[in-house]
């Protein structure tokens, strides 16, 4: 006897990855903000490709965060 499904729900697994971001210094931070956001944030981070770690310039984690 087969079962019947009724009720399917489409999911993303994550898959494991441990991307990382380099942001050079000169680099506008508010434009590496917004896409670091962006990227983090779509599909709720889970992703395989969603970052993990982040390498910013001594002296501008402030700016950065703001």
């Amino acid at each position: 006897m087969i079962k019947q499904v009724t009720n399917l729900t489409s999911v993303t697994l994550e898959l494991g990855g441990k991307s990382t971001i380099i942001i050079v210094k000169d680099f506008d931070l508010t434009t590496a903000a917004k896409r670091v956001m962006y990227a983090k944030l779509i599909n709720s981070g889970q992703t395989c490709v969603a970052q993990d770690y982040l390498f910013i310039p001594k002296g501008k984690e402030e700016e950065f965060i703001n």
